[in-house]
């Protein structure tokens, strides 16, 4: 565990353990008409439930910023059918790309735990 991240190994296990039970509520949709083609747009959105817990620390906590592999930084959604090739769906896509979306989503989610002081995104 400790080698995927520089913080504390309690930590990195906790927001290991927060992250894998993050319960996506799913992408929401909306619907685009270019050329008569409708194009579905798709935006990912998560709700936080249950009440925070109670602040143990004082601590300030800084989200990097997701980053994504060559082929995953764009609005279109991929799909692989061979390990070598990425495919695009022609009338879907995401209202940003993945991981500008999921930054927000991290943020909330530990703001939402209520074990930290402050939570901040990285500057741009």
């Amino acid at each position: 565990m400790s080698s995927l991240c520089s913080a504390p190994r309690l930590i990195c296990r906790w927001v290991f353990v927060l992250f894998s039970a993050l319960p996506l509520t799913g992408c929401g949709d909306l619907l685009t008409v270019t050329n008569g083609e409708s194009t579905q747009t798709y935006l990912l959105e998560a709700t936080f439930s249950g009440s925070p817990a109670v602040r143990e620390t004082g601590a300030v906590i800084v989200i990097a910023s997701p980053t994504a592999q060559a082929g995953f930084d764009t609005t279109g959604i991929s799909y692989v059918k061979k390990p070598y090739r990425l495919d695009y769906y022609s009338k879907n896509q995401w209202v940003d790309s993945p991981q500008r979306m999921l930054s927000p989503l991290l943020v909330s989610a530990l703001e939402a735990t209520g074990r930290f002081r402050a939570v901040l995104p990285s500057p741009p």
